[in-house]
């Protein structure tokens, strides 16, 4: 069971840093249009989010390819 450990807390590690990364310096002006009123705010809220699926299926796909769908 501990044998894991390690990977669970390198992984935690990596999508952490892939938050920031997806958050900070990849976050472009159009993306903080994400809070605006109405519908208008889905299309930077959905560019947003592909930004961190992208991020996310780099990850999984260096790690276990069979778990593609987790991107998702």
């Amino acid at each position: 069971m501990y044998e894991e450990l390690p990977w669970v807390f390198g992984l935690l590690c990596l999508f952490q840093l892939k938050h920031y990364v997806g958050d900070f310096p990849l976050q472009i002006p159009y993306m903080l249009q994400k809070t605006k009123p109405g519908w208008e705010f889905f299309v930077p809220l959905a560019v947003h989010c592909s930004v961190h699926t992208v991020l996310s299926l780099c990850i999984i796909l260096a790690v276990n390819p069979s778990f593609w769908w987790l991107a998702l």
